[in-house]
């Protein structure tokens, strides 16, 4: 198969297709992963993998239509560019809802840059020796002896909140290096450090021993298909064993029952910090000698969040109405022009 002319000045579109990142889950097929050009991981079948591939390097429709015409796989030329460019559109367009999706990242903050992780963690990576993580759990045994029994700060006061929160920051820090440098100790590549909400480590370990990929979405996933079985309608069948498939059940069950509980708990303290926020911020405008500005600052620490997440997915979900309406809207145009091209 010979190699067509590509742009030089445009080069290609991803890097990495030629690596082998085939990733086998608890699925029926296993599927390879693409990193989006905004850090989006999403994933391939195989045989889009492969026509990604080809044309990532230059390969022409008609040359690859020929080569699986060849093969018994008679396609046209038309036919595979068409596939090729709605391949394209899919892509693009996860890659474009992945910078405002609400979903699992609701908020994320990167500290550190990759190239610094890279080098810090490189260094890090010698904790992960064995000698060097004695010596390590050593010390922590040691510095838990000394603290226990120690005094306890007041979380309600300002001062001791945001000492709290400043301590409970570099603890993230630190403890994403150690996933880093466990990446760096083993061979892979660490990421950018930050901190993002709602999606936590038990999450990746579930998700992980699993083999489930997207796990987040999986309890919605089974709730359609039960609906559309209710309905008498013949759903495709889910793509797990019997046995992963029950747990799957039990875990959505528990997950949304852990979520109801969570808001329930929560609702009552948010409400106390945010309904004096106004009267907080209108105190203080107005030169109040009761206005406290560590108390001001405190309330925004949460209401501040709550409202650019809000945001957000207000935001997403009027851009997805608009986008299933404008393709309902072109469906039915297309309808229209076959129905008046039609002969009678």
């Amino acid at each position: 198969m010979t190699t067509g002319t590509q742009d030089p000045a445009e080069g290609p579109r991803w890097e990495g297709l030629d690596q082998r990142r085939l990733v086998d889950v608890a699925e029926d097929k296993p599927f390879y992963l693409l990193k989006g050009r905004n850090g989006s991981q999403m994933r391939l079948s195989a045989s889009a993998h492969q026509l990604l591939k080809l044309r990532n390097a230059g390969v022409s429709a008609a040359e690859i239509a020929e080569a699986l015409s060849r093969n018994g796989q008679p396609i046209s030329s038309e036919e595979l560019e068409a596939k090729y460019q709605a391949l394209l559109a899919r892509i693009e367009a996860i890659e474009n809802q992945s910078r405002d999706n609400p979903r699992g990242f609701w908020i994320r903050i990167r500290l550190l840059p990759e190239s610094a992780v890279v080098k810090l963690s490189s260094y890090l990576a010698l904790a992960f020796r064995p000698a060097v993580a004695a010596g390590l759990l050593m010390v922590l045994a040691v510095a838990f002896w000394m603290l226990d029994g120690g005094s306890r700060m007041d979380i309600d006061s300002p001062a001791s909140f945001w000492i709290g929160y400043g301590l409970l920051l570099v603890s993230i820090v630190f403890h994403e290096f150690g996933h880093a440098s466990a990446c760096a100790y083993y061979g892979a590549r660490p990421s950018d450090i930050g901190f993002t909400f709602f999606k936590f480590d038990g999450y990746w370990v579930v998700a992980d021993a699993l083999g489930i990929t997207n796990l987040s979405s999986q309890p919605l996933r089974i709730a359609r298909h039960v609906v559309q079985r209710l309905r008498g309608q013949k759903p495709a069948p889910l793509p797990w064993s019997n046995g992963l498939t029950a747990f799957l059940v039990i875990y959505s069950a528990l997950t949304v029952a852990v979520w109801v509980f969570f808001i329930w708990a929560i609702a009552p303290r948010i409400w106390q910090t945010v309904h004096p926020f106004p009267s907080q911020v209108a105190a203080y405008i107005s030169g109040s000698p009761n206005a406290d500005l560590s108390e001001i600052l405190m309330s925004a620490f949460i209401v501040v969040p709550m409202v650019y997440i809000c945001w957000r997915i207000a935001r997403s979900t009027m851009f997805q109405a608009l986008v299933a309406g404008g393709r309902r809207i072109g469906a039915w145009i297309s309808i229209r022009r076959k129905a008046h091209n039609e002969p009678l």
